[in-house]
């Protein structure tokens, strides 16, 4: 596969049957260079395809110059376009899609929350979410740490009615109210909410923010194996490619959810060349 054909002959072995580990590194925005390949999971899908821009030139001869037919046909631009399918969808790879900007923040519940106003106009029937002072959400929280007081200073019970005045949401940080508690809410009061230190919380926050970034250059390796081939193995590495998320990502639905991911190969001037597709395997 993608090696020379030295036997003069047509070689089935040439057919290809491909499978392929997917690779990504962002490109350094100093130097240009890939640093480190990040494995991209499970790829059903990778093509590439080449798009030309070409003029072409009609000549107006009398039937004794050859009539007027196309002489001349000139390439004015090629491009080379690279699609790909992701089903693992992972805190990078939905980043990737999403063209999201990443953080890692402490979760709050691990420190705690003072006491805050959560509102001072009460919804029932609709969940709050629990936050710090700088907007960051506590998750995995333990409902026993919850304090929920209607204010100026009258303590709410946990639970559903008629026994309670709210619920939790644990894994989500969410707080639900509603009529029929013993402290009969109504709807339109002032709630304050205080949150106790939880060692045992999640330590972290995994946030991704959809559109954050809108120039992302990777390099993107696919190590291709060819099963009709022995799993002969070649490389084929863009130099710089613009990725971008295309199409749907269905996250409710009765099939595996798949991303699809497509970018333009640019070449790569801080590599010798400046070479924008590379295809390589060992030869004996």
């Amino acid at each position: 596969m993608l090696g020379f054909n030295q036997t003069g002959s047509p070689d089935n072995r040439d057919y290809l049957l491909g499978r392929a580990c997917v690779f990504l590194s962002e490109l350094d925005s100093t130097t240009g260079l890939p640093t480190c390949y990040r494995p991209v999971g499970n790829t059903p899908n990778l093509s590439v395809s080449v798009d030309i821009e070409e003029l072409t030139h009609r000549a107006s001869h009398c039937q004794q110059f050859g009539g007027a037919v196309i002489d001349r046909r000139l390439i004015i631009q090629r491009t080379l376009n690279l699609s790909m399918t992701l089903e693992e969808l992972n805190h990078e790879n939905v980043a990737v899609f999403f063209s999201a900007g990443t953080s890692n923040p402490a979760n709050p519940a691990v420190a705690g929350i003072v006491a805050y106003e959560l509102t001072d106009n009460l919804a029932l029937n609709c969940w709050y979410p629990i936050f710090d002072s700088s907007g960051v959400r506590a998750l995995g929280i333990d409902s026993s740490l919850v304090s929920v007081d209607k204010q100026p200073a009258t303590a709410l019970t946990q639970g559903a009615a008629p026994t309670g005045d709210y619920t939790v949401d644990e894994t989500m940080g969410l707080l639900e109210f509603h009529s029929g508690g013993p402290n009969t809410l109504a709807g339109g009061e002032g709630i304050d909410v205080t949150l106790a230190a939880d060692a045992t919380a999640p330590a972290t926050i995994e946030t991704i923010d959809a559109l954050a970034r809108s120039q992302v250059r990777y390099a993107v390796k696919a190590i291709v194996e060819n099963q009709n081939n022995n799993d002969e193995q070649v490389e084929m590495e863009f130099h710089s490619v613009l990725l971008v998320g295309d199409g749907d990502l269905s996250v409710v639905g009765d099939e595996l959810a798949q991303m699809g991911l497509t970018g333009v190969a640019e070449s790569n001037s801080a590599l010798t060349g400046s070479p924008t597709l590379t295809i390589q395997k060992a030869v004996d």
